[in-house]
């Protein structure tokens, strides 16, 4: 059925790893809108904060109103700037022998090389 259809299409070794389907349950009853994520999309925390928003979203758009949305208090930038300072402080740094050695020997997934010092960077 639909089911087996629609969240078999969630196949993160081919990138798809968010789906949004419409479920339609006929004239007497009412859909549902089901959002369906992998792991590596939207973890746990993540749809904590996203579930809220994305509720009063749907409601307004379904009343025919604007979504009004609170607005973000740290925006990507920002955070991104905090996570690469977090990295080069002291505490951070003296855990990369621990880490390193911790994923000595562990080939990435297929498709995936290896870090590219030029490409992959934090600046």
């Amino acid at each position: 059925g639909w089911r087996a259809t629609r969240w078999r299409a969630v196949d993160p070794g081919a990138g798809a790893v968010f789906r949004v389907v419409w479920v339609d349950a006929g004239p007497e009853r009412t859909g549902r809108l089901v959002l369906v994520a992998h792991h590596l999309s939207v973890d746990g925390v993540s749809w904590r904060i996203l579930a809220p928003d994305l509720r009063a979203a749907y409601e307004a758009a379904e009343a025919g109103r604007k979504p009004g949305l609170e607005p973000v208090a740290t925006s990507f930038r920002q955070w991104a700037g905090l996570l690469a300072a977090q990295a080069a402080q002291p505490a951070r740094t003296a855990e990369l022998a621990s880490w390193t050695a911790l994923l000595d020997g562990v080939r990435p997934p297929r498709g995936i090389g290896a870090p590219d010092p030029v490409r992959d960077t934090a600046a």
